[in-house]
């Protein structure tokens, strides 16, 4: 029981004198969801422990109601143990420390938001530097009357038109699906064929890094609910990274396995890898990371976050290994499709040559 309140235990509950306060328990003034655990940590209490205690717990008496800490401890007096608690608002305390915690959030969001910037800006600075850089070329050809290098300098302009148009769409698309504005529609498909045709069209892109693609199979036809161009997306974003940060002989396996009720599309390079400490952060909005081994260290860190939400709203899961200087294998994992009924059997390949040019317009 309460034998003695000083004023400023009297302070803080609003009271003029200890009257109220009186043969009542510590208890009573506990704010009552807590009371349960404040019970708790009584019990784990010794009176003969002569350390002081803390217990952090809300109190609520006489209409105020504040978090606190309560400093805890016995004293021998006449040969009787008497309790004290000293008890502290911690609302202002509270209040400083979240302020503390969201300047530092903000010191690292700045922080964050200027990489990110820089990495932007870096990334539209290369493309439009390299356009310029080649109509100035083509001026001096054509003023020379040099004009058998115009078709391949023309190229070079649309490659990197291609660059900036995958860059555009990548953000746009990015916040799109971060607002759950990206529409689907899905279709009964054989996702086999598609991710044959697929990896055979990105063959001459791995051929100009000297990299060896193979595509397998268990099974030649497997059908899922998938659409297409989406799916073409998230498996030519996934190839272009094993083909960017692969080794210079490498190889890329490209395998499609049966599994019960689901398929299995692995993508497995020989390439620089992944640290242990970002393969979980790997799918995170502008999450990137520098490897010394990497030919192509560039990137805004938005790609396989675009392919995570992709597959998640396509009703799949990504999963990915990676080990460095070993490789990384990343696996897609998509249901079968319960219905057969109207497959949709037509795929435009000069629409996948167009995409393939686009996703693949960093690879120089």
């Amino acid at each position: 029981k309460i034998m003695f309140a000083n004023n400023k235990a009297l302070e803080l509950f609003n009271l003029k004198s200890d009257e109220k306060l009186i043969n009542k328990s510590i208890l009573d003034l506990v704010y009552e969801p807590e009371r349960g655990k404040y019970t708790d940590i009584l019990k784990s209490l010794n009176e003969n422990d002569t350390d002081k205690k803390i217990i952090y717990t809300k109190f609520s008496y006489n209409g105020v109601v504040f978090d606190a800490e309560e400093i805890r401890f016995y004293e021998n007096v006449h040969e009787k143990i008497f309790q004290v608690s000293i008890i502290n608002n911690r609302e202002d305390k509270i209040k400083l420390e979240n302020a503390e915690k969201e300047l530092e959030l903000r010191d690292v969001m700045e922080k964050a938001r200027d990489e990110v910037l820089s990495n932007i800006s870096h990334e539209f600075k290369t493309p439009v530097n390299v356009i310029y850089s080649t109509v100035q070329i083509q001026d001096l050809n054509l003023q020379k009357g040099n004009y058998g290098s115009i078709l391949e300098f023309n190229k070079i302009i649309k490659k990197n038109c291609n660059r900036l148009i995958r860059l555009i769409n990548n953000f746009i698309d990015s916040t799109k699906l971060e607002n759950n504005k990206l529409e689907f529609n899905l279709k009964c498909v054989n996702i086999v064929a598609i991710v044959e045709d697929i990896t055979i069209s990105v063959v001459n892109f791995a051929k100009s890094k000297n990299i060896n693609i193979i595509f397998d199979t268990e099974e030649e036809e497997l059908y899922c609910d998938i659409e297409v161009e989406q799916l073409e997306r998230i498996i030519l974003n996934i190839l272009s990274n094993a083909i960017k940060y692969n080794k210079v002989n490498g190889n890329i396996d490209v395998i499609v396995k049966d599994k019960n009720e689901e398929v299995h599309i692995e993508v497995s390079d020989t390439g620089v890898g992944i640290p242990k400490d970002k393969v979980d952060i790997i799918f995170d909005r502008f999450e990137r990371f520098d490897n010394k081994n990497a030919a192509i260290k560039e990137g805004s860190g938005i790609g396989l976050s675009i392919v995570k939400k992709l597959v998640d709203a396509l009703g799949g899961k990504i999963e990915i290994k990676s080990e460095v200087d070993k490789g990384t294998t990343v696996r897609l994992i998509f249901k079968k499709s319960n219905s057969q009924n109207n497959l949709e059997q037509i795929y435009d390949m000069q629409h996948l040559e167009e995409k393939v040019n686009l996703e693949m317009s960093d690879i120089s």
